[in-house]
């Protein structure tokens, strides 16, 4: 929690990522109850739509809006290295960050000039908080693991002029996260560390059919949580060493599937909202829940010109309809800021110095082959032989020494003993011996 709240000092919008398999489940009502004391704007992303059939997400949307600005969103699932597209809804690609940017975008415009505003982004460990801010940032700014806990220290990432993005570690909420096998649901908890995995098993199959259980690991029907670990440790090759089935392993395996999405599930949100029914406290006009909350600064202080119900509009039908106008708006917006950068360089054009083409063209298409001159006709001597002034015809009366022609050096002293003008040992004697009779 020391992550936390360091988080909410430094920030002035709060973003808080919700799974949208399960929203309530990652909630916590003391952490936006304190968001709203320190008098901080609270946005809230539902993450991972991907997962959920597009008619709850709509329904989870509507619910949620009761309370907080509630926007849609998948993160990019590439590997997130530079330029990760905003414009495509394939699978692979982020679908939201559009009108999130806008969003953000409007609270910076109330910052005073050349300051920029910092945004937290909270939430329980592995819902996608890294993915979120590497999809705003098209590039991978954070790391990102599909383990619980993988972000360890508090991170800052410049999203763009005048946002600043902070990533924080999961932080697990002691008042919604009572129930060990809830944390092991909500993939709180790292699968290894898990100690009772076929409790945690036994929850899941009281929330998932049975048929679709049976359709995704191919196995017959079973009656309970014990026979449908055994099946799935006999397919899977889970064994002890004596050959029995190992349903801890088996349940484990199960859990991997349940955290990365691979078994199918959702749950929906109350058909009432709480704010639909206000209680009133006797012999007072307050409502519950609205005391000791400080200022919340929500989107309700935008200014006129910024319509709340219009983006919520845009980026449902983006995301949820695949609706490209935004999109197309941003790319109009890229297309025009390109043809500024080009109108910029041809300015600049004339007085950037230019390699002058050559005049003279060498192509060999331009010749025919047969007036080409053999390259075997009178092949070019070796650099070394060539001899005599390049302007001039070469003498031919020169003696040229080959390549292998023993260069004699003239003034040798074997050269000048086989002319006579050095003696052998036996001459120099004799006349060393006749000017000493001299003498």
């Amino acid at each position: 929690m020391k992550e936390f709240h360091k988080v909410v000092e430094m920030s002035d919008v709060i973003i808080q990522v919700l799974d949208a398999r399960d929203p309530m489940g990652c909630r916590s009502p003391s952490v936006e109850e304190e968001v709203r004391r320190s008098e901080k704007r609270l946005v809230c992303v539902l993450n991972k739509i991907d997962l959920v059939p597009k008619e709850n997400v709509e329904a989870w949307l509507k619910y949620l809006r009761h309370d907080f600005p509630v926007l849609p969103f998948k993160s990019s699932t590439q590997l997130q290295r530079s330029n990760l597209s905003h414009s495509s809804y394939s699978a692979s690609s982020s679908s939201g960050a559009q009108p999130l940017m806008h969003l953000l975008k409007s609270y910076a415009s109330g910052a005073p000039p050349g300051t920029s505003i910092r945004i937290g982004v909270v939430g329980l460990p592995n819902v996608g908080k890294s993915s979120l801010i590497n999809s705003l940032k098209r590039a991978r700014a954070c790391s990102v693991a599909s383990t619980p806990g993988h972000t360890k220290v508090l991170q800052e990432v410049a999203l763009d002029r005048g946002l600043k993005l902070l990533d924080s570690p999961g932080v697990v909420w002691e008042d919604t996260q009572p129930d060990p096998t809830q944390r092991s649901l909500r993939n709180v908890l790292r699968v290894e560390a898990i100690s009772d995995p076929i409790s945690a098993v036994d929850a899941i199959i009281t929330r998932v059919s049975w048929e679709a259980l049976q359709q995704l690991y191919t196995i017959p029907a079973f009656q309970n949580v014990t026979e449908f670990l055994a099946m799935i440790a006999m397919s899977r090759g889970r064994l002890t060493k004596g050959g029995a089935a190992d349903l801890g392993a088996a349940g484990k395996s199960v859990l991997h599937d349940w955290n990365t999405g691979k078994i199918p599930y959702h749950s929906t949100p109350p058909s009432v909202h709480p704010s639909s029914q206000p209680t009133v406290i006797e012999g007072s006009s307050q409502i519950t829940g609205a005391e000791n909350v400080g200022e919340a600064k929500i989107l309700s202080q935008f200014g006129e010109a910024f319509d709340l119900d219009a983006l919520f509009r845009d980026a449902d039908a983006a995301v949820l309809n695949g609706d490209t106008d935004m999109d197309e708006a941003k790319q109009e917006d890229n297309e025009m800021e390109e043809d500024s950068n080009l109108m910029q360089s041809d300015d600049l054009a004339s007085s950037v110095p230019m390699k002058r083409k050559s005049e003279i063209d060498i192509s060999l298409a331009a010749y025919p082959f047969a007036s080409l001159p053999s390259m075997d006709a009178n092949p070019p001597s070796p650099k070394r032989t060539r001899i005599g002034d390049s302007e001039g015809d070469l003498d031919m009366n020169v003696a040229v020494p080959g390549p292998q022609t023993t260069h004699v050096r003239p003034m040798s002293r074997k050269e000048l003993r086989k002319n006579g003008h050095i003696g052998t040992g036996v001459e120099r004697k004799k006349r060393k011996a006749e000017r000493m009779a001299i003498d």
